[in-house]
């Protein structure tokens, strides 16, 4: 499972160094110094410098953003603290729904945002349809913190491989497909139509 790999346990050694940048490596002055700066402390999954200095973006089929709906008013009811619970709470369910079942390297893209870059022997379908459970899931998933539930969502927009994209292409129209999700009316998955 490649997303397993993928985790601040990697500190520890599970990381081959065959994975990683060898640029990156060297300047960093210990082989743990240069894996705990990739990943994120709160989430303990890689950030987006993670993400660049991690993952070979040749193996890419798919990119999808996961944004969790109206994060702002989560901070704004309950606190920064909270909000940082919902942040872990969700990274982990994440990391939950797509053990043994999903190619997927995910990173905290920034704030509320986590990117996910996928790797399927699969139908777009497919990969559209495990986009929908995790949306699904995450709507049904309570999250407790001093006797009160807290319910969020999540919006999700798909960009699937294209020969003449770069990475930034898929970024921009995978970024329109989230945005068009959150126009919509939000917890949802939006792609291309085309792809159906």
């Amino acid at each position: 499972m490649f997303f397993k790999s993928f985790t601040l346990a990697a500190a520890a050694g599970e990381i081959s160094t065959e994975l990683v940048d060898i640029r990156f490596l060297f300047k960093a002055k210990t082989y743990k110094e240069f894996i705990l700066s990739c990943f994120d402390e709160l989430t303990e999954i890689p950030t987006r410098r993670g993400f660049s200095r991690l993952y070979n973006f040749d193996k890419v089929k798919a990119i999808a953003v996961l944004d969790i709906d109206d994060f702002k008013k989560v901070n704004d009811e309950y606190g920064h603290d909270v909000g940082d619970i919902v942040l872990k709470e969700f990274a982990t369910r994440l990391r939950t729904l797509t053990a043994g079942t999903m190619d997927l390297f995910i990173c905290r893209w920034g704030g509320e945002e986590f990117l996910a870059i996928c790797e399927y022997d699969g139908s777009k379908n497919d990969v559209i349809e495990d986009f929908e459970l995790i949306r699904k899931d995450v709507e049904d998933f309570d999250i407790f913190y001093e006797g009160k539930k807290i319910n969020v969502t999540i919006t999700i927009g798909i960009s699937f491989y294209k020969k003449e994209f770069s990475l930034d292409d898929f970024l921009k129209e995978v970024d329109s497909f989230l945005y068009n999700g959150k126009e919509a009316g939000r917890n949802r998955v939006s792609y291309a139509i085309e792809v159906k």
